[in-house]
C-alpha cells in the first residue's frame, strides 16, 4: 500500500503548561513545595490503606496462538491467485473467508457490505466482510485488516513486472491470516476461551488500489464502512489494524496517527508485547504518520484505533518487498506471525477480564446464560 505522510497536529492544539502563575516567585515556589508534600503524603496513605493493587488477579493467559495455522491460511489465500478486486481470485477468496469465519461457531455472525465506490479507474465493486463474535454484547473491540491484493507491482524496477499484480503474502494475506486464527480461539459463551467481550473482525476491501502518493484513493473499504457502518450508532472500545504483520525481521514502531488518536491503547498493546517476550518486534520508538485503514476509523467513525504496521526503524521504509512481485510466501516468518497474533489475542483477553469476572459472579450467572442465547 502507499501512504501520504503528514502531521495531524493542528496549530494551537496543544499548549505548553506553565507553573505557579500569579504569585511572586519565592511564594510560588514555597506553595509548590508544600503542595507536593501534601500530595506525596496523600498518595502514601492511599497506597497503605488500599489492598487492591496487591490483591488484583494476575492477567489470564490467552490461548496459545498457532503460527502454523496462520501460515496455512496465508498459503490458502495465495493459492487463489492475486486477490485483485473484481477478479475471480478475489471473489473465490472472499467466499472462502466468509465460510471459514461462519464455521467458527453459532456465536459468530458474518455481515457482508457491498457497494460501488469511486476509484481512480471509475466505479469499483466493494465487498467488506464484517465478522461479529458475540454480537449481543455491548462492550466490543474491533480488529481489522485488508484482504485485497494490489493490481500493479509499481515498486518493481522492470517495466513489464510493474504491470503485474502483487501476490500480497505479507501486504494483505498476513493480517487476514492472523485474524482467522484469532477467531478460532474466541470460543462459545461461558467456555474457557470466552474472552468476555464482543469482538468485531473486519476484512476491508479496496485498501490497496490507489495511486501512489495520493492517499484519498487508498483505504476505500474502511472509509466506506466508517461512513456507513453495519450497525447504526456502532461503538467499540478501541480498534487495531494489522498491516504487513508476517515478514521476517519485522519491526512495528508506534505510528504517529495511532499515538494521536489512541495513545493509551498503543501503550497497552506494546506493553503486552514486551510482557510476553516480543519486545524486539514492538520497540517503544515513534514513527511518522501514514494513511492507512485506521485513519477513517478514527476520523469518521470515532473509534480510537491503532495501526500495527511494519516499518524500518532507521529510515521508516516499508517492508522491503512492498508492492513487488516478490511479496510471496518466501517472505513470511512464523515467529513474526506468533509475536503479533499472541500479543493481540492477549490484549483482547486482558480487555475482557473484568467482564468475565462479572459474569462469573453467582448473581449474574442467570443473566449471562440468558444473554448467550440471543
Amino acid at each position: 500500500m502507499s501512504y501520504r505522510f503528514r502531521s495531524l497536529t493542528a496549530p494551537g492544539r496543544f499548549r505548553r503548561l506553565t507553573a505557579t502563575k500569579g504569585f511572586p516567585r519565592p511564594l510560588g515556589q514555597a506553595l509548590a513545595a508544600l503542595a507536593a508534600l501534601i500530595l506525596l503524603g496523600a498518595g502514601c496513605e492511599r497506597t497503605t490503606k488500599s489492598p487492591s493493587a496487591a490483591t488484583a488477579p494476575p492477567p489470564t493467559p490467552a490461548p496459545p496462538f498457532s503460527a502454523d495455522s496462520a501460515l496455512a491460511h496465508i498459503r490458502t489465500q495465495l493459492a487463489f491467485g492475486p486477490r485483485v478486486p473484481n477478479s475471480a481470485a478475489h471473489s473465490r477468496c472472499a467466499d472462502w473467508l466468509v465460510a471459514r469465519f461462519k464455521a467458527v461457531g453459532p456465536h459468530v455472525v458474518v455481515v457482508e457490505q457491498t457497494a460501488q465506490v469511486p476509484g481512480k479507474r471509475g466505479k469499483l465493486p466493494l465487498r467488506n466482510i464484517i465478522v461479529r463474535v458475540y454480537p449481543e454484547r455491548a462492550e466490543r473491540v474491533m480488529l481489522s485488516a485488508h484482504y485485497d491484493a494490489r493490481i500493479v507491482a509499481d515498486q518493481e524496477t522492470d517495466a513489464a513486472a510493474q504491470r503485474q499484480p502483487v501476490p500480497a503474502a505479507n501486504d494483505g494475506a498476513s493480517g487476514v491470516a492472523v485474524l482467522l486464527e484469532l477467531a478460532r480461539h474466541l470460543g462459545p459463551p461461558s467456555s474457557a476461551t470466552d474472552p468476555g467481550i464482543g469482538v468485531d473482525i473486519a476484512l476491508w476491501d479496496l485498501e490497496d488500489q490507489g495511486q501512489t502518493d495520493l492517499a484519498e484513493n487508498f483505504c476505500l473499504g474502511s472509509a466506506h464502512w466508517a461512513a456507513n457502518p453495519h450497525q447504526r450508532n456502532y461503538r467499540a472500545r478501541f480498534g487495531i489494524v494489522l498491516d504487513m504483520v508476517g515478514a521476517r525481521g519485522a519491526t512495528f514502531p508506534q505510528e504517529e496517527y495511532s499515538l494521536q488518536y489512541a495513545a493509551n491503547r498503543v501503550q497497552q498493546v506494546w506493553r503486552t508485547a514486551h510482557r510476553l517476550g516480543y519486545g524486539a518486534y514492538f520497540p517503544f520508538q515513534k514513527s511518522s504518520a501514514i494513511f492507512d485503514d485506521h485513519v477513517p476509523l478514527n476520523q469518521t467513525a470515532g473509534i480510537p484505533t491503532l495501526d500495527i504496521i511494519h516499518r524500518d526503524l532507521t529510515d521508516e521504509a516499508f517492508f522491503a518487498h512492498w508492492h513487488k512481485r516478490s511479496d510471496d510466501i518466501s517472505q513470511i516468518d512464523k515467529g513474526t506471525l506468533l509475536a503479533v497474533g499472541q500479543t493481540v489475542l492477549q490484549v483482547v483477553y486482558d480487555e475482557g477480564a473484568p467482564f468475565r469476572r462479572q459474569s462469573a459472579r453467582p448473581d449474574s450467572a442467570g443473566r449471562a446464560a440468558s444473554d448467550s442465547v440471543k
